[in-house]
């Protein structure tokens, strides 16, 4: 559970491992009306206005705030997390963050 500023937020629930598909509950919280809706879509539709008003280029950015109940991996010490983010044909490497269990990493990419 986190508290987060009023904004626009991309929600993606991960597992562990990658590949392993996993059903997820997700429930959000909010003090004002929030327009939460799923996104189906990897691009807007193009319309006839597409044409007159433009059609995104590059819209994609993915910030990283944190992680929070990381689990030990058998040792009595946390873990050395660090994120990898690849967007937009980009790759953006966090620093290691040593001995933690709930890492704050503040990276966009």
């Amino acid at each position: 559970r986190t508290d987060l500023k009023e904004g626009r937020y991309v929600i993606i629930p991960t597992t562990f491992e990658a590949g392993h598909l996993a059903e997820f509950l997700l429930r959000q919280f909010t003090d004002v009306p929030s327009d939460f809706q799923e996104l189906t879509l990897d691009e807007p539709p193009r319309t006839c206005w597409s044409g007159i008003c433009g059609y995104p280029q590059l819209v994609s950015q993915v910030h990283v705030i944190s992680a929070s109940g990381l689990k030990n991996q058998g040792s009595e010490e946390g873990v050395d997390p660090y994120v990898i983010i690849k967007c937009e044909g980009e790759k953006i490497r966090s620093q290691v963050l040593k001995d933690t269990l709930d890492p704050e990493f503040d990276v966009k990419g």
